[in-house]
């Protein structure tokens, strides 16, 4: 139930709470980011092909298999004000970086537990695709701690994995509309 209480807590203002404040970039370059930007952005980073491998969580159901390359991986939930919010923008840059020619596959995987409460968000938004659901409740927290986040961790979290598989940047906190960049940048 703790877990629970820090994910809601987390989801509840504007923007959830950087896991590691001190790491976290404000502002953003207009030119190219540098190395420490794009660190900075992540609260877990590893240079390229240094990732730990990335573990799917118990999910509800089966996946079909994963494409090559990329992926982008958007944690989030129906109950989650931030999750919601930043849907828009991160349907918006995933089609502008397939336009840029960057290829990245994007997931949604919802922490929602409640098949019913998905099936009703998405009769409400169509415009958002479907993805995977996590099992349970008791499947997050060894999850998080798997990629190097603590089991308490709030949503939204992006989750970026190589082409190799492994994870090279987890942002635990919503985006904001100058991160664009950033992502441009780690995808390079």
């Amino acid at each position: 139930m703790s877990l629970l209480l820090a994910l809601l807590l987390g989801c509840g203002g504007d923007a959830a709470a950087p896991v590691a404040s001190s790491r976290r970039v404000d502002a953003v370059q207009a030119t190219r980011p540098s190395g420490e930007v794009v660190q900075g952005f992540c609260d877990v980073f590893a240079e390229a092909g240094a990732g730990k491998p990335y573990v799917e969580p118990a999910l509800a159901a089966a996946t079909p298999a994963h494409p090559a390359g990329w992926r982008w991986v958007n944690v989030w939930a129906t109950w989650c004000g931030p999750c919601v919010a930043e849907m828009p923008l991160v349907q918006r840059w995933h089609a502008q970086l397939a336009g840029e020619g960057v290829p990245v596959a994007l997931e949604l995987l919802s922490f929602d537990t409640d098949p019913a409460e998905v099936a009703r968000f998405h009769a409400k938004h169509p415009e958002v695709p479907p993805g995977p659901r996590i099992r349970g409740q008791d499947d997050i927290a060894p999850w998080l701690e798997a990629m190097g986040l603590p089991a308490s961790t709030p949503i939204p979290l992006h989750v970026f994995v190589d082409p190799s598989g492994g994870v090279r940047c987890v942002r635990a906190s919503a985006l904001t509309s100058g991160d664009l960049p950033i992502v441009r940048e780690l995808l390079r």
